[in-house]
């Protein structure tokens, strides 16, 4: 009887190490498909023509795409080097998530989303900028807001050709009303 019992310990103990093997091998699969999305979704947020950030629910920038750094005027420096100084500089001057009237601000604490809101930036060199932001909450499984993505597109180019048709319009309306 003794040995029988060592026997079904030692065969226990082989099945709960296998079913232990077992689940370790299962986890790391997952981590592995999740590493590959995480790839994916990094690759995707760099080929997109607009600024993307991602940030916990505290407001803390998690991730930011390369076209934020040029949007904020961030260029020429290595990408650990430009994310670090935009980093400072947004938590510095970053209106998009410092004022509490701002979409990520309001996004975090409310839940509900919002869409292209223009707002005026400060770039690092001084000079501004004219951008439409949009923010989305991200929510666990639970429900519970985790985060927020911001989509901040420029449109400067925009404003100053719109601007230019206004005025080139108001020239002509002047000229017309002085010429009768």
């Amino acid at each position: 009887p003794e040995i029988l019992q060592l026997k079904v310990a030692l065969y226990s103990s082989f099945r709960q190490k296998t079913y232990l093997l077992q689940e370790r091998e299962q986890r790391l699969k997952e981590t592995e498909e999740l590493l590959k999305t995480g790839r994916k979704l990094s690759d995707v947020l760099e080929s997109l023509p607009v600024g993307v950030l991602i940030a916990d629910a505290e407001g803390r920038v998690c991730q930011a795409n390369e076209q934020v750094l040029k949007i904020w005027g961030f260029t020429g420096f290595e990408e650990k080097e430009s994310y670090g100084e935009f980093l400072g500089w947004w938590e510095h001057d970053g209106k998009l998530i410092k004022a509490s009237q701002g979409p990520m601000a309001r996004s975090l604490r409310s839940g509900e989303p919002s869409h292209n809101e223009l707002t005026q930036i400060k770039r690092s060199d001084g000079t501004s900028k004219s951008v439409l932001s949009s923010a989305s909450p991200l929510r666990s499984f639970e429900g519970k807001i985790v985060g927020v993505v911001v989509v901040i597109q420029d449109v400067t180019e925009h404003k100053h050709i719109e601007q230019d048709i206004e005025q080139r319009i108001q020239k002509l309306i002047s000229s017309e009303i002085e010429g009768k």
